[in-house]
């Protein structure tokens, strides 16, 4: 199968370039497109490089990208200004289109990254155009258009929409790592994800500062600045903001980890349309892993998962209460569990389901 894919990409080493660019994001749409072409289709980028509007971002922003490794990737230049922005790479984004298909044959299917003006317009163009196949994946925000085909990250959201050709795939797992249990000395909760509102980081941080739990500490990792957070960091020994740092870095802290925390927000209106991927990332490393409930989380991670209510802080105590009881059989209980969710959610695996989605008939 021959697949265009249109979104947002660059290499993992440019991620902390811009902060336009979601590491969340690179690293879904990177591992999808591996997995497609580990299933054996021709997968062929059409992408830029985000950068925010001018004059916070760059004015111009040059097709001249660092290439991915075993990733066909087309990047299209821009102007960086607000309304002209979109309009060019609209242009820029039919115009790679065209000059694919006069070079080759018609792709299978055109594959685009959460449904924006730009991407809308572009699947629209391939369907009347050339009759091809538009799957639209909705990451995070809203459906939009008239897509063949819709696959969303949200558990809640699919369940909710009324397309009549959907599917939900809420994004995979690298390689699971097998590191020995840590269950001594100081037990440290890590947290990776982008410091704002939308994490809901910052409020975590509050609560386990007020909770003073003993032997453990708070280890954040991840882009962006928050003074509050900060506020909170210093004045509490036990959270320190680590900041953004290097794959190689983070693997390292995790393993090292006791237990990792998802404290997305359950109360802000549109949240129930996003899954929290870090949540793939965490179960990895097989340690025991807190997380609020949100709408985007599937039913199946149920026993995976140890919830709390980030609006009630009693709950968060009771949950560290049963974490820092946990015996070594314990853990490796939990490992184990976490091993089989890796083994049978792999990005080949993921893919494949996609694969078959898009070739269904109707």
């Amino acid at each position: 199968m021959k697949v265009v894919w249109i979104g947002p990409l660059v290499s993992e080493s440019e991620i902390n370039k811009s902060a336009a660019i979601s590491p969340a994001a690179n690293d879904w749409q990177l591992g999808m497109i591996r997995g497609l072409k580990e299933n054996g289709a021709d997968v062929t980028v059409i992408s830029y490089f985000p950068e925010p509007i001018w004059p916070k971002g760059n004015l111009f922003i040059s097709a001249k990208q660092k290439k991915i490794p075993a990733v066909e990737i087309r990047f299209v230049d821009y102007i960086n200004l607000l309304m002209l922005r979109e309009y060019i790479l609209g242009i820029k984004f039919n115009k790679e289109l065209k000059k694919m298909i006069g070079e080759d044959n018609i792709p299978d299917a055109v594959i685009t990254y959460n449904p924006s003006k730009i991407n809308c317009d572009i699947g629209t163009f391939f369907q009347t155009q050339y009759g091809g196949q538009w799957a639209s994946i909705v990451a995070d925000g809203y459906s939009g258009g008239s897509p063949d085909k819709e696959i969303f990250l949200s558990y809640g959201y699919f369940c909710k929409s009324d397309r009549r050709k959907k599917l939900h795939i809420d994004g995979a797992t690298t390689a699971f790592k097998e590191t020995p249990i840590v269950n001594n000395g100081k037990r440290v909760i890590v947290f990776t994800g982008t410091l704002d509102k939308w994490t809901g980081i910052e409020y975590f941080a509050l609560q386990f500062s007020k909770l003073e739990i003993k032997g453990f500490e708070l280890h954040i990792y991840g882009k962006g600045e928050d003074h509050n957070l900060q506020s909170i960091a210093n004045r509490c020994q036990s959270v320190k903001i680590m900041g953004f740092v290097s794959g190689e870095e983070l693997s390292k802290a995790c393993k090292n980890a006791y237990a990792f925390v998802n404290p997305r927000p359950t109360h802000l209106s549109g949240i129930e349309n996003n899954f929290p991927s870090k949540i793939l990332y965490y179960l990895t490393f097989g340690r025991p892993i807190l997380s609020s409930k949100t709408a985007g989380i599937a039913p199946f991670y149920d026993d995976l998962l140890y919830y709390y209510d980030p609006l009630d802080i009693d709950t968060l105590a009771k949950v560290f209460n049963k974490i820092k009881s946990f015996t070594n059989e314990e853990l490796q209980a939990i490992k184990n569990s976490s091993r089989a969710f890796c083994e049978r959610s792999t990005w080949k695996k993921q893919a494949l389901k996609v694969l078959q989605f898009i070739k269904e008939e109707g």
